[in-house]
């Protein structure tokens, strides 16, 4: 009942928002981003000498934008990822839409967006993939629907002159059945029940020094503004989850905690990016219990055009692995962010529950457009 009267709000703004098209438009937006990437890894494992080359476009996104009103904006845009790559079947085809909401404005304290959005869990997660630190982000959302895009409706505002930034958010998650017999996955079988109750995400930014006033988060403000943040994140489904169809339907909840600084320091330019995400029931993992944290860092020297960077990165699935990451880079800024080119060494062990440990190492390079 909660979700179908979240969807009809969502369909009730698209339709309010045909009605202010038909009026004054204030323009349209559109840009192109480009991420070209080369990977080259070796393993341990089974004894691996050598290494192997795995090229690919990263991410393809065609993003549109615009104003109807004053008040009245919207943003979508599609992405291709990973085309090429050799596990994924060469040149494979992934085009997808991936964000699309309209977002009302009502004042700096509140703005709400509906449609398929990304939730605000943690500070890294909302931030977008044209300004990342490093090649990639470091920790997954536990629950990941449309690559961590969920459709439902957000509120969100600055408080106190920006020193606080708020987001509640109510999304569809993931319905599950409860199955009597068959398979949970396939969704075939018998039944007695069908749990769809809502997912709730809110976040909480204190902001020390600048607001972040945009929808998305930047990884890397290169000098633009002065960041001293830490946040806190809850998301949370009840009854969403189902491993087995004997198995009890579980509630999924994470919580995090973030610190976000972005500090030019005279002509440089310090960036410290460090989270921990706590979830249980994951249902990325089997509903196991997991645990992510990272702390990651740049110093932008030279007119802010060389950035080297880096990364320590822990992820814990329980009873079944531990995975740690230490990782170096250097970025190399042509025009910011239009134009740049990344290039990092990583060291991965992956120490199994009850197995032996697995270390593997890559070396990406990586080149982004954004017009």
């Amino acid at each position: 009942m909660i979700k179908r009267f979240v969807m009809m709000i969502i369909g009730m703004l698209f339709f309010t928002t045909t009605v202010f098209a038909a009026g004054e438009n204030k323009g349209v937006k559109v840009n192109f981003l480009l991420q070209a990437q080369s990977a080259f890894t070796t393993s341990d494992a089974d004894g691996d000498d050598y290494w192997r080359n795995n090229s690919m476009v990263r991410r393809a996104r065609i993003l549109l934008s615009g104003k109807i009103t004053d008040n009245v904006s919207f943003f979508a845009e599609t992405d291709d990822y990973k085309i090429g790559q050799s596990s994924d079947g060469q040149n494979a085809k992934t085009t997808f839409i991936q964000d699309a909401y309209i977002n009302y404005k009502i004042k700096n304290e509140l703005q709400i967006a509906a449609g398929l959005i990304l939730p605000a869990l943690m500070h890294h997660n909302r931030a977008s993939a044209v300004t990342l630190l490093g090649l990639d982000y470091n920790a997954q959302v536990p629950l990941a629907a449309n690559v961590w895009r969920d459709a439902g409706i957000e509120f969100r505002g600055l408080l106190l002159k920006g020193m606080i930034d708020y987001h509640v958010g109510v999304f569809n998650g993931t319905s599950v059945t409860d199955f009597t017999s068959g398979d949970p996955v396939s969704g075939i079988g018998s039944y007695k029940t069908e749990e769809d109750s809502p997912r709730v995400t809110a976040r909480l930014q204190i902001n020390l020094l600048d607001a972040e006033t945009k929808f998305y988060y930047s990884e890397n403000y290169l000098g633009d503004k002065k960041i001293f943040s830490v946040g806190f994140g809850v998301d949370y489904q009840a009854n969403g989850y189902q491993q087995s169809a004997t198995a009890d339907i579980k509630d999924y909840f994470a919580w995090t905690a973030d610190l976000t600084v972005d500090m030019p320091l005279q002509e440089n330019v310090l960036a410290l990016r460090a989270a921990y995400i706590n979830s249980k029931n994951n249902p990325q993992n089997g509903l196991l219990d997991a645990t992510y944290y990272f702390v990651q860092a740049g110093f932008a020297v030279m007119n802010k055009t060389i950035q080297p960077v880096l990364k320590y990165a822990v992820s814990d699935i329980k009873d079944t692995s531990v995975s740690t990451t230490f990782a170096i880079g250097v970025n190399y800024y042509i025009k910011k962010h239009n134009a740049n080119l990344k290039l990092e060494y990583a060291n991965t062990t992956v120490d199994p529950d009850g197995g032996d440990k697995v270390t593997g190492q890559e070396i990406k390079v990586q080149g982004q457009v954004f017009l």
